[in-house]
């Protein structure tokens, strides 16, 4: 649990500092995702984050130093932060409420996950667990977290 909470920490860490660097730089992102009129998921934005969550999360649960799981941890942080905060604040941090706790934790389950599977101690569950967490946070973030996101913008 302690270990779950490190990496949690590191994650909050990592988006704030893309916050502050969002606060300095004035980089708009190009969006090519457009959500449909009703909050189902768009299914290029969906292949999108599934391919780059499982990547993320292979290259956690594969590593077999703490150190270096901690440094991923904290850049992948940042570098979300930075497409997400790039649009503006409020809508950047509605977007990020709706899903953001469900990957947050499931990335953390897998890196603890990976960190048992090196000491040969039980895994499997939490590694269950943090997939399961990521699939759905996928399916919330390409369609109520776009949905949300285009209308907030709009206004």
């Amino acid at each position: 649990m302690r270990r779950i909470c490190l990496y949690l920490s590191l994650f909050l860490l990592g988006l704030f500092t893309g916050f502050l660097i969002c606060q300095f730089h004035d980089n708009k992102p190009k969006n090519d995702f457009t959500p449909s009129e009703i909050p189902i998921p768009n299914y290029p934005l969906l292949k999108f984050i599934l391919v780059r969550n499982i990547g993320f999360s292979s290259i956690l649960f594969l590593l077999n130093d703490e150190k270096a799981r901690r440094i991923v941890i904290y850049l992948a942080s940042v570098i979300a932060s930075i497409e997400i905060f790039s649009i503006t604040l409020m809508p950047g941090f509605l977007c990020i409420a709706i899903h953001g706790p469900l990957e947050l934790l499931g990335f953390s389950l897998i890196a603890s996950a990976g960190h048992k599977y090196w000491e040969n101690a039980r895994f499997l569950k939490e590694l269950l667990m943090g997939i399961l967490l990521i699939l759905i946070a996928a399916i919330v973030e390409s369609s109520i977290s776009l949905h949300v996101l285009t209308h907030l913008m709009t206004l």
